[in-house]
């Protein structure tokens, strides 16, 4: 996965604040009293750009799982990064040790972790 920030500017490479980028994940489960809960992990890095300035970036990470079309847990977290050096990659770690669903009978379950620029859309309400 990777996220990369222009702005509001045009997308050119000469424009390109950061790239954002997951190098490995990683996950552990357990079953107590009926439920699976998972620790989901990514270890990624924030590389800057030509129009970097040294600040905490704000990283939008969805960590879903899916049975078949069932979402069984969708989160979105926003995870600080500190990049105060402009020249080189800063390494990040996030985790997400609370994922929680009811134990599943059969192994069909699908993890997924990711930047989600689009974030939580509102629900839209129906006019009757």
């Amino acid at each position: 996965s990777v996220l990369t920030n222009y702005g509001k500017a045009e997308k050119t490479p000469d424009n390109l604040i950061y790239q954002a980028s997951i190098s490995n994940e990683t996950r552990s489960c357990s079953t107590v009293e009926g439920n699976m809960t998972m620790n989901v992990a990514i270890a990624g890095k924030i590389v800057p750009g030509p129009k970097f300035s040294p600040n905490t970036v704000n990283v939008p990470i969805r960590v879903a799982v899916v049975q078949g079309t069932e979402v069984l847990y969708s989160k979105l977290h926003h995870q600080a990064v500190p990049a105060n050096d402009g020249s080189a990659a800063t390494q990040f770690v996030f985790n997400d040790a609370n994922v929680s669903f009811p134990k599943p009978s059969a192994q069909n379950i699908q993890v997924f972790i990711g930047f989600d620029e689009s974030g939580d859309a509102p629900k839209k309400s129906r006019k009757k």
